[in-house]
């Protein structure tokens, strides 16, 4: 991508929250910890969960079909399928 698209106004998400949004067709969760923005794909590799509807704690995100976990910040899974490690 190689142009800006503005989504968001700093002020506008609130520490801790993940949000999707709508970048170039395609949906981006956008997340806010602390000062730091992240944006990841939205589909959970393996059931295509939504990840911004997902649980964030910190920067790790949990899908909300089966308990995956993601790390925001690198794209690394932490978890695998509710409790497995994930080998990332």
């Amino acid at each position: 991508m190689s142009e800006f698209t503005e989504v968001y106004k700093i002020d506008e998400l609130k520490d801790g929250t993940i949000k999707a949004v709508n970048v170039g067709g395609r949906q981006i969760p956008l997340a806010r910890v602390g000062d730091k923005y992240y944006a990841v794909d939205n589909l959970c590799p393996h059931m295509n969960g939504n990840l911004s509807e997902g649980k964030l704690e910190g920067t790790v995100v949990t899908c909300p079909l089966h308990g995956s976990q993601f790390d925001i910040s690198n794209g690394r899974g932490v978890r695998w399928l509710k409790g497995g490690l994930c080998r990332s």
